[in-house]
């Protein structure tokens, strides 16, 4: 994260991307008082674009997103965001269900636990060239 010092960097508005860097570059974050700059962008492949043409320095999207990008754009390479002191950047997903539905609940759940018990979602990534083999 740290590297990004001074740079214009750019993320999907609304993300956790955007929100990351606005955090990195807010009072008491680690970008603070840097010439940083957040520039939101209406999609990751827009922010591509102005990466491949020079006008910004580096793009905080999903991680999958970004393998699938740079594995489309020579040249290009998507590298975890990490702390100087090699913690990473961490960014978690959920399903969200309404409260009082414990039978949505526990389909979710199996759904989950048979994909990742077949490793179908690894196999998803690398069909969609997002993950080596």
């Amino acid at each position: 994260m740290e590297d990004l010092k001074d740079r214009i960097v750019g993320s999907q508005s609304g993300t956790t991307g955007m929100f990351t860097m606005e955090d990195a570059i807010a009072e008491g974050g680690v970008l603070a008082g840097t010439k940083t700059e957040s520039r939101p962008y209406t999609s990751a492949p827009i922010a591509m674009e102005d990466l491949k043409s020079g006008r910004i320095d580096a793009v905080i999207i999903d991680e999958q997103v970004a393998m699938q990008l740079s594995n489309q754009n020579d040249g290009y390479k998507a590298i975890p965001l990490n702390y100087q002191n090699g913690d990473p950047v961490e960014e978690s997903y959920g399903v969200a269900i309404p409260k009082g539905n414990p039978d949505l609940v526990e389909a979710v759940n199996a759904v989950i636990a048979e994909l990742k018990a077949g490793d179908q979602i690894n196999k998803w990534l690398v069909e969609l060239s997002i993950a080596d083999e």
